[in-house]
């Protein structure tokens, strides 16, 4: 999985992470969701021939809870 994160001027930063590997048919989005969702970040998450790309935005500390969760 690689990542980077974009900072603003306030607190708020984005996170664009690549996955790769198997996603669709296993619950990956709706994992991704609810992990976001319980974070109070908003994004988008595709599908892509590599795996899957998802962009994320809240709180740095959020997102960071996020990642860390995300690779569990």
């Amino acid at each position: 999985m690689t990542a980077s994160i974009k900072h603003s001027a306030s607190s708020n930063a984005r996170l664009r992470l690549e996955v790769q590997g198997r996603v669709q048919g296993v619950g990956f989005r709706p994992f991704v969701f609810q992990l976001a969702s319980q974070r109070g970040l908003s994004g988008w998450i595709e599908n892509t021939p590599q795996g899957a790309t998802i962009e994320i935005e809240g709180h740095a500390d959020d997102l960071e809870l996020f990642q860390r969760h995300l690779r569990l």
